[in-house]
């Protein structure tokens, strides 16, 4: 065993016979916040279709919101250029997904809905500003969601989500999750989250342990989305270097990739408590080297938006310790 390890429990808190739970923010911000919206969506579809139904107690409540909205953002964009087959099309997804009982993983006391992009179909981007197109789920795609991937496979990705305490992460804002591709190296693989809030699309490989770390980096831009609307935060314009883009961003897109990278880190760092392996550690420096040398950055970005809960909730997360 690590001499150091003894140490590093002591320094990051972590117990690897606990579990974390979301920060006590999120109960009292977030979760008021999603009711509203997802309230206000279903009064406004429910004025679109007559014959709308909202979802019942058999429905996970984790899957409501992102699904949800994905439903609302497509029907409404349609609504706007008069595409009616589209805002069908929509609805009916929504009654399929009601019903759902295909492409479900089950973990312990949760679960998450599994999709395949290859029984998708795409459309152009609602605006020009956006490069990736839209993929539209569908029931195949429902009934086809582990196509590539095997529970055994799932099991171990979310063992190691389990190990590093990010299980209500991953359960709050990556309940849905796309698979797009599948990739022999690792280097290769692609994850993103788009303006359908709390659904994870990603690629997958032959490692679990990657599939996992995309997972938690792409629920982290998730939850931080929630953040940032519920608290209702203005980010500054202001231009900083981005060590994961080699090119200056916005202070959004900074921040962003401060807020998932310090998830990474983390996830890292707890796991190589969690199973006593080096390379974990290893990997968990290499992270913290980038995201303290945007640390000044990170400092003006936060100073700027002027939020004590968002400061509150990168503390968390950030490696303050040098």
């Amino acid at each position: 065993m690590l001499s150091w390890f003894p140490f590093l429990i002591k320094m990051t808190g972590y117990d690897r016979n606990g579990g974390e739970k979301m920060h006590s923010l999120y109960n009292e911000i977030v979760n008021p916040w999603k009711d509203v919206k997802i309230n206000a969506m279903y009064e406004t579809l429910e004025q679109l279709d007559p014959h709308f139904k909202r979802s019942n107690e058999r429905f996970p409540k984790t899957w409501e919101f992102p699904l949800l909205k994905y439903v609302f953002t497509l029907c409404l964009h349609s609504a706007k250029i008069k595409d009616i087959a589209a805002i069908q099309q929509a609805l009916q997804f929504w009654e399929h997904v009601r019903l759902q009982r295909n492409g479900i993983f089950h973990y312990e006391d949760s679960s998450w809905l599994l999709l395949d992009k290859q029984y998708c179909k795409t459309r152009p981007p609602f605006n020009k500003e956006s490069t990736k197109d839209i993929i539209l789920l569908t029931k195949k795609a429902l009934d086809q969601g582990f196509q590539g991937v095997t529970p055994m496979y799932l099991e171990r990705s979310w063992q190691s989500i389990k190990d590093t305490q990010f299980l209500p992460l991953v359960e709050e804002a990556g309940s849905v999750i796309v698979h797009l591709e599948y990739q022999i190296n690792d280097d290769d693989l692609t994850a993103y989250t788009t303006q359908f809030q709390g659904i994870t699309y990603t690629d997958w490989s032959d490692n679990p342990l990657s599939y996992a770390e995309s997972i938690v980096h792409e629920s982290a831009h998730s939850l931080l989305n929630y953040y940032i609307e519920a608290l209702d935060l203005k980010i500054p314009s202001t231009t900083y270097w981005s060590p994961w883009r080699q090119t200056n961003r916005p202070a959004y897109g900074v921040l962003h990739g401060v807020w998932a990278f310090s998830h990474v880190y983390q996830f890292y760092k707890r796991l190589a408590v969690a199973e006593n392996r080096e390379e974990h550690l290893i990997r968990a420096e290499r992270e913290k080297k980038d995201l303290i040398g945007v640390g000044d950055s990170l400092a003006a970005i936060l100073d700027d938006i002027g939020s004590d809960q968002l400061q509150e909730l990168v503390r968390d997360v950030y490696p303050f310790d040098k």
